[in-house]
């Protein structure tokens, strides 16, 4: 069975590691480029990330829309349920396959395939740090003349369309004491690891615990710090602030008592900008995307995605929306992308950039 381009496509790139260095990835994606005539080039971000560019120049004075997509990947702990693209009752299978490698593949094809004079100026943008800090998309936005009309990143939205995300800050809760003997009246009061425990257990919805250690503690012996890492995702109704008053005042009571532990909160040092929340204004290239998605699908439904990426970075600069196929396991052994999805969602994209 001969498989859609799209698709095998998607294979090809599932089946390249790019969860650590992404060079051979980059090096396929430019070799693709190249043959097909398609300007390129890879730019390195201020903290040493590539960053590659391809363009399609279109009519002189139409808009310009950039595709923003990224290659790199969690890394694969190995011991996956499939084969590396292999496609089983419809499913293909890999890591990145849904997350986000089948939209890279629509992209890099929609890029390739659009005619020179197109009505629209199309621009693909793969970054190699999503998975991080976002710095690739961060130098884009940075960067001179970047101020394209539309973004529209392919990640997977199960074929709803993304007029909004959410944000996010990271917290660093730490709790000390001088150790101590883990046994009698004494360890109970001044036990950073228990302190740690009735915090994490009154934690509201919307804090969420990411990682949790110890240092310094023996067999027979307190632990001088715990530590937990706390996940806010918000909206826009929200404030970062607001998160650091409940934290300390549920760090406080759990370390409260005559010989209890010392409590920190404090926000998470990273390289790039924390993420803002944003909704995407309903310009004419939106409406256009919502049309050709309804044209395509038979409906479109719009949605706020709950989770963070470079289209964060990208709205602070334009009018930034998310539309991909549909799947599951994103970042886990099982990660798949449903082929029907790809295929529909690729028509629907080649329908809106076509269109009048």
């Amino acid at each position: 069975m001969l498989l859609p381009e799209v698709v095998r496509l998607t294979q090809e790139l599932v089946r390249i590691d790019t969860s650590v260095r992404p060079d051979t990835g980059l090096k396929f994606l430019r070799g693709l480029l190249d043959r097909a005539g398609v300007e390129n080039r890879v730019v390195l971000s201020k903290s040493g990330t590539p960053v590659l560019s391809a363009e399609r120049p279109g009519r002189e004075g139409s808009p310009w829309i950039v595709l923003g997509t990224h290659l790199d990947t969690v890394p694969d702990p190995g011991g996956g349920r499939a084969q590396p693209g292999e496609i089983r009752s419809g499913k293909l299978y890999g890591r990145g396959a849904l997350d986000m490698k089948a939209g890279l593949a629509s992209s890099l094809l929609l890029l390739r395939d659009l005619p020179r004079d197109s009505a629209v100026r199309l621009s693909l943008r793969v970054t190699t740090d999503e998975e991080g800090d976002s710095a690739g998309a961060w130098s884009e936005v940075r960067s001179r003349g970047f101020a394209p009309d539309l973004v529209l990143v392919p990640e997977p939205s199960w074929e709803r369309v993304a007029l909004s995300a959410s944000g996010r800050r990271s917290w660093e809760v730490e709790f000390r004491s001088p150790g101590g003997h883990a046994e009698g009246t004494l360890g109970s009061r001044s036990n950073p690891a228990q302190a740690l425990g009735k915090f994490v257990a009154r934690l509201p919805p919307g804090l969420i615990v990411t990682s949790l250690s110890t240092e310094g503690g023996g067999e027979v012996t307190l632990p001088r710090v715990a530590h937990a890492r706390v996940d806010q995702i918000f909206v826009r109704s929200s404030a970062p602030s607001e998160a650091r008053g409940v934290l300390r005042q549920l760090a406080a009571h759990a370390a409260g008592g005559p010989l209890g532990v010392r409590p920190r909160v404090a926000l998470t040092p990273r390289t790039t900008p924390w993420p803002d929340p944003y909704p995407a204004t309903r310009t004419r290239l939106v409406r256009r995307l919502l049309g050709a998605v309804k044209e395509t699908l038979g409906r479109v439904e719009t949605f706020h995605e709950a989770a963070v990426g470079d289209f964060n970075a990208y709205a602070t600069r334009a009018p930034t929306v998310i539309f991909g196929p549909s799947g599951d396991g994103v970042h886990g052994l099982g990660e798949y992308v449903r082929v029907p999805s790809v295929l529909r969602c690729h028509r629907a994209l080649e329908r809106f950039l076509r269109s009048p």
